[in-house]
């Protein structure tokens, strides 16, 4: 009889803690934190400046993609910040650095 009552209680602790594990605690609100990209143009580009910048942050697990097109000037080069979900990722950046043209002239031989 004794043998019986145990059983039952542990097929019972036994459902409880299958039903329980089992259960959806997945937390729908995904944590979000700022990722701020900073860039600087080359020494040799003193006096050149960004324009048309986009930034492209790819999670590496999701492939969702996050898109900044406003980049601002700052003391340190350029600087945007994106919300994103924690997680890692992929940088892309594009944009336009207007240069002095040079003509190359080879040696004379």
């Amino acid at each position: 009889m004794n043998k019986k009552i145990l059983l039952g209680i542990l097929m019972l602790l036994t459902l409880a803690l299958t039903f329980s594990s089992c259960s959806d605690d997945d937390d729908d609100t995904s944590r979000t934190a700022p990722a701020t990209v900073t860039l600087q143009l080359p020494l040799d580009l003193a006096d050149a400046t960004l324009s048309d910048a986009v930034v492209t942050l790819t999670n590496i697990q999701t492939g969702i993609v996050f898109t900044a097109n406003k980049v601002d000037k700052t003391d340190d080069g350029y600087k945007t910040t994106v919300e994103v979900p924690v997680g890692a990722y992929n940088v892309n950046v594009t944009g336009k650095v207007p240069t002095a043209s040079t003509t190359f002239r080879p040696p004379p031989t």
